[in-house]
This record gives C-alpha cells, sequence and structure tokens, in this order.
C-alpha cells in the first residue's frame, strides 16, 4: 500500500493508495459515512515481549517476516460515543 503523508500550513493528511485487491478490500471497510473517533497511538501491535511495530518484508524463503520497528504508530478507529 502506498502512504503519502503531507503536512502544510498546520494540516496533517494521511493518504492510503491500495495496489492490490486484498488492499483494496481493506480500505472498502472505512468510508466517509463512518461514524467514528480517531485516536493516533504511539507503540506495537503486542504487548508481549517480542515487538510487532514492523515492517514486513519477503524473505530468502520466498515466506513473509517481520522485522522489529520501533517508530510505529497506530490509527485507532472506533464507534463515535453520542454527545448527550
Amino acid at each position: 500500500m502506498k502512504t503519502a503523508i503531507i503536512l502544510a500550513d498546520g494540516v496533517k493528511q494521511i493518504l492510503f493508495t491500495p495496489e492490490n485487491e486484498n488492499e483494496k478490500q481493506t480500505l472498502q471497510l472505512i468510508t466517509p459515512d463512518d461514524n467514528i473517533h480517531t485516536v493516533i497511538k504511539k507503540g506495537t501491535f503486542s504487548d508481549m515481549d517480542s515487538v510487532f511495530g514492523a515492517e514486513v518484508y519477503e524473505c530468502q524463503g520466498g515466506y513473509y517476516r517481520a522485522k522489529e520497528q520501533n517508530e510505529s504508530i497506530m490509527f485507532v478507529l472506533t464507534p463515535k460515543k453520542p454527545n448527550n
């Protein structure tokens, strides 16, 4: 998935562009009509001893592995709570 980050005049914009069918299907799960709240967290995918903020790459054996990536951030999308 191609990712572009634009920082201009105080605006922060992140653009995801799918490069295959799986990525297209994944992005279809998020729509402009979703009633979601976004939070950005610094951290990794797992709280175990092994880090899973990772760069995924294909190794010489032809399968995929993950390499530790400490600079990872996560976008956490949750349903918005109704305003009272």
